[in-house]
């Protein structure tokens, strides 16, 4: 099959292709869905896409804006190389360009047009989201670990971890331990939320306080003992650290706004139609 939209034709190939590429990105959305509906929705959004695509093209070249003849050279270099084309893929690459320069100012102009939120909008936002701007508690820890694997079984792994184990209960250092014995040279984990590690790991991490050294924890990578460093609770970013988050998040937003406002008025003119 394939799509006309206006003058040009969508083919099979490129609904095909763009399914591919959204495929693993929209993941999350199928969780609920058979194979067959899965298939259906991502052939939908696909042709969605492309459609949309085709009509910002259209209207791009129809505004006919003016063109930096040098800096479409110097994107013709980069993309060619040393690679040599013949006369027909020349052109081709060179109306490409062309019209991925002139996609480029038809968004800019959008851009423009896009409301910048001004500081009582921003503040504004901030009030009304605070879940946004939840940091859950944090800790920074370390660990020593001896794996259970084919190289290790699960009774000399934790023979090895007891070992180390008496060594830290006789007073030498946790880091030195971790440096010279653990079978993990990433000793030292950083920050971590939990959610972010194996759950029995993170039980008994998140019940330490900073200086502590845990017990033996077994999970389902083998023996550890972990050292927790410092310790962060769940809080909400202060205004001043998001603001200008907050300010690109809401300007994109006006600016989609632009975009999708302009493809529904494409879409309301065109002649769109489906050919099998």
């Amino acid at each position: 099959m394939r799509i006309l939209v206006n003058d040009d034709v969508i083919e099979e190939h490129q609904i095909s292709a763009e399914m591919d590429r959204l495929r693993n990105s929209h993941d999350q959305a199928f969780l609920n869905m058979s194979e067959e509906e899965k298939e259906l929705q991502l052939r939908k959004w696909s042709k969605e896409n492309l459609i949309e695509r085709v009509l910002l093209a259209q209207e791009a070249r129809k505004r006919n804006y003016p063109q930096d003849e040098g800096a479409m050279a110097s994107r013709f270099a980069e993309i060619v190389g040393e690679e040599m084309l013949d006369a027909e893929e020349e052109q081709r690459l060179w109306a490409d360009i062309r019209l991925e320069f002139q996609v480029t100012q038809l968004l800019n102009e959008l851009k423009e047009q896009a409301s910048v939120p001004d500081d009582a909008t921003i503040k504004k936002f901030y009030s009304d989201n605070p879940e946004m701007f939840v940091v859950p508690e944090q800790v920074n820890a370390a660990h020593i670990v001896m794996y259970i694997n084919k190289q290790q079984n699960k009774i000399e792994a934790y023979k090895r971890i007891c070992e180390v184990q008496e060594r830290l209960k006789a007073g030498e250092s946790f880091e030195t331990l971790a440096k010279n014995v653990s079978d993990c040279k990433e000793w030292q984990l950083g920050w971590f939320a939990e959610g972010q590690m194996v759950k029995p790991f993170e039980d008994a991490v998140f019940s330490l306080q900073p200086g502590q050294i845990s017990d033996i924890i077994l999970t389902e990578y083998g023996y550890h003992i972990a050292r927790v460093y410092e310790y962060k609770p769940q809080h909400i970013l202060p205004f001043e650290e998001v603001k200008n988050q907050i300010r690109d998040y809401l300007w994109n937003e006006s600016i989609e706004e632009q975009i999708f406002k302009l493809i529904d008025t494409l879409k309301e003119k065109a002649e769109i139609h489906e050919e099998e």
